[in-house]
C-alpha cells in the first residue's frame, strides 16, 4: 500500500515538472511576440489634421495595414498626450488641452507592448487665434413698420437688408400701398429699393412683396427670394430678373449662379442649375428655415414647424439629402459650420454643436437667456448668435461675449432674425417692438 501511494507521488511530480516546462515555453514564446514587432510595419502608421479651432484640435490616427496588435501612443510636443489600442484601423482623438494662438508638433507611435515598431510623420498644427470681442455698434431705423429678415455684407461699403418695409405718408400714418423691401448699404447711407414681385407667378405685374432671403456671390450678382416661391436677381443697379419655384422660400444658399439651393416650408427643397428650378425630394414635411454649405457636396439644413411639433437637421452629400436629426425637442430655425465635422444650430433651445460623426448634441454656455433666431460666421473663432430680446452673442473661438449695449440702446425689444459678417463690418437685422408693431432695424458693428 505504501508502495502504490510511493509511485503516485512520483508520477505527480513528474507531471508537475512536465507542466512547467510547457508554461516556461509558453511565457517565453508570449513574451517574445510580445517585444515583436508585426511584420512590414515601417510606414504603416499616419496622422494627419482632422480639424482645429482655438481651444480644441482633432486628429486623425489610421493604421495602413491590418497587423495585430494597434498599440499606439500619441506625442505632443515630445511628451505622451494619448495611448490606447485601436481595433479598427483608424480613429479621430481629441485634444482638448490647447491654447488659441500656439503652435504644437504631434508625433503618432505604433507600439507592441512596450517596443517600439513605427512612428509618423511629425504633424505641425497652430491652433486658430481668438479675435478681439471689441465691436463699435450702430443702430439704423429703415421704416416706421416692418422688419428684415435677412442681410448680406461684402464690405463697410456695401451691404444689403432685406424684408419689408413701409414708411409714413405725409399725414404721418403709415403708408401700406407704397412698400419697399430692400435696403442698400453704400459705406455712408441707406438707400431704400423696391424689388419686383409677380402678384401670381408668370403674370406681367409685380409689385415690391415682402423678401424672406439674400445670397450673393458678387456685387453684381445678388439672389433675393421673395416671401413666398419667386427669387429676383440684381446687377448690382438694376433688377434684370424674375423667377418662380416650386416652393415657398425661407432661405438661399448656393456655389454659382447655376449651383443655387432654396429651402422652405413643408420640407420644400429646390436646386437651380442655371436654367431650371426642380423641387428636390427631402424626407421631411417639416418647415425648413436655413440652409448652409461649405461646398456642393456638404450642405445642411434646418427648421421646426410653427407650431413646435417637429425640429429637424438634414444633410446633403451632392446626391441626397438625409436626416441627421428629427424630433420636438428642439426648436432649430438656423446652421452654421466649417468643416462639416462640428454643426453650430441655434433656435428656441439656444445654441447647441452637433458631431456629425457621432450625432452628439452638446449644449453652448453663451451668456444669451433667450430664443436664437440666426447663427452665422467668417470662421470658427469669429461666429454670431442672434435672436429675441436684442440679444447679439459672439464667440471667438475661446469665449463668448453678449453685447450688452446693443440691449441698452434698443431696450431689449429687438428680435434679431439674420446675422452677416466680414472680417471688420457686422450687419444685423431684425425688428423693434414698438407696442404696436413691429419696426425694421439694423445694426451695423465696426471692428
Amino acid at each position: 500500500m505504501a508502495l502504490q501511494r510511493h509511485d503516485h507521488m512520483i508520477r505527480l511530480l513528474f507531471l508537475i515538472f512536465l507542466v512547467g516546462i510547457v508554461c516556461i515555453f509558453c511565457t517565453c514564446n508570449k513574451k517574445e511576440q510580445c517585444l515583436t514587432c508585426p511584420p512590414h510595419t515601417t510606414g504603416t502608421v499616419e496622422l494627419s489634421l482632422n480639424y482645429t479651432e482655438c481651444t480644441e484640435v482633432w486628429l486623425k490616427l489610421k493604421f495602413t495595414d491590418n497587423n495585430q496588435p494597434r498599440g499606439y501612443t500619441v506625442l505632443k510636443d515630445g511628451k505622451q498626450l494619448l495611448s490606447g489600442t485601436l481595433l479598427s484601423v483608424d480613429t479621430v482623438l481629441i485634444d482638448t488641452s490647447v491654447v488659441a494662438g500656439h503652435d504644437y508638433t504631434y508625433v503618432a507611435q505604433r507600439l507592441n507592448n512596450s517596443t517600439l515598431c513605427d512612428s509618423s510623420t511629425p504633424l505641425s498644427v497652430h491652433t486658430l487665434d481668438s479675435i478681439s470681442h471689441a465691436i463699435q455698434w450702430v443702430i439704423d431705423t429703415l421704416g416706421a413698420q416692418g422688419l428684415i429678415r435677412d442681410v448680406w455684407v461684402f464690405d463697410r461699403n456695401n451691404a444689403w437688408a432685406v424684408g419689408e418695409i413701409y414708411l409714413k405718408d405725409s399725414t404721418g400714418q403709415i403708408n401700406m400701398s407704397n412698400p419697399y423691401n430692400a435696403a442698400y448699404w453704400d459705406g455712408s447711407k441707406w438707400t431704400l429699393r423696391k424689388i419686383g414681385f409677380y402678384t401670381f407667378c408668370g403674370q406681367q405685374y409685380q409689385n415690391a412683396y415682402p423678401a424672406s432671403s439674400i445670397f450673393a456671390f458678387s456685387l453684381t450678382d445678388i439672389w433675393i427670394a421673395m416671401n413666398g416661391s419667386e427669387i429676383a436677381r440684381w446687377n448690382g443697379i438694376s433688377q434684370t430678373e424674375t423667377m418662380c419655384t416650386p416652393i415657398s422660400i425661407s432661405k438661399l444658399w448656393g456655389t454659382s449662379s447655376n449651383d443655387i439651393y432654396a429651402v422652405g416650408a413643408l420640407g420644400g427643397i429646390a436646386h437651380y442649375n442655371g436654367s431650371t428650378w426642380t423641387k428636390l425630394t427631402s424626407g421631411t414635411t417639416v418647415d425648413l428655415q436655413d440652409i448652409y454649405g461649405i461646398d456642393a457636396t456638404n450642405i445642411w439644413a434646418t427648421g421646426t414647424n410653427s407650431d413646435y411639433n417637429g425640429t429637424v437637421i438634414l444633410s446633403f452629400d451632392g446626391t441626397t439629402w438625409k436626416k441627421l436629426y428629427e424630433g420636438n425637442y428642439y426648436g432649430f430655425s438656423s446652421v452654421w459650420t466649417s468643416t462639416g465635422r462640428i454643426l453650430f444650430v441655434a433656435g428656441d433651445s439656444g445654441p447647441l454643436t452637433l458631431e456629425s460623426n457621432t450625432l452628439i448634441f452638446k449644449k453652448l454656455l453663451t451668456p444669451a437667456s433667450y430664443v436664437m433666431y440666426s447663427v452665422r460666421a467668417t470662421g470658427a473663432n469669429d461666429i454670431f448668435f442672434t435672436g429675441q430680446n436684442s440679444e447679439v452673442t459672439h464667440y471667438n473661438g475661446s469665449t463668448y461675449y453678449l453685447y450688452a449695449d446693443v440691449q441698452s440702446m434698443l431696450n431689449a425689444d429687438t428680435w434679431w432674425y439674420s446675422v452677416k459678417a466680414s472680417k471688420d463690418f457686422v450687419v444685423v437685422g431684425g425688428g423693434y417692438d414698438t407696442g404696436y408693431n413691429f419696426a425694421p432695424v439694423v445694426a451695423r458693428g465696426y471692428r
